[in-house]
């Protein structure tokens, strides 16, 4: 790849630091030239978001010449219907607060949720 943003590739499938809309363009755009069908999770919505530019703007249809998963269910993925991974993270946060206030030391699990949009328009 020549992109030369602040990536670094951890193994060959895994790439990090890629952390902004803008990053995630750039690469997209040399990822879906050389790679047939790539499987892409995503660090955010909004990354997702330039994933899904870039391959758009190739004329590449997301579930079928690409699959693309998103993090925290931002109104990216609701609007352009990337899937998307939910962590819960108000409820998160509203339980963290409550056992602070309650000097509760009890584990809670909270599940993440995955959303499955409907077919790309």
């Amino acid at each position: 790849m020549n992109y030369s943003g602040p990536f670094k590739k951890v193994e060959k499938s895994f790439i990090s630091g890629i952390s902004t809309y803008n990053d995630a363009y750039l690469l997209g755009k040399q990822l879906f030239k050389s790679n047939k069908s790539p499987i892409i999770y995503s660090n955010g919505d909004e990354v997702a978001a330039g994933f899904y530019q870039a391959a758009t703007e190739l004329g590449l249809k997301n579930r079928k010449d690409y699959y693309l998963i998103g993090e925290d269910n931002q109104l990216f993925s609701q609007m352009l219907s990337i899937d998307t991974v939910d962590f819960q993270l108000k409820t998160v946060g509203k339980t963290a607060v409550k056992k602070l206030l309650s000097s509760s030391n009890e584990n809670s699990i909270i599940d993440a949720v995955f959303i499955k949009r409907g077919i790309n328009h």
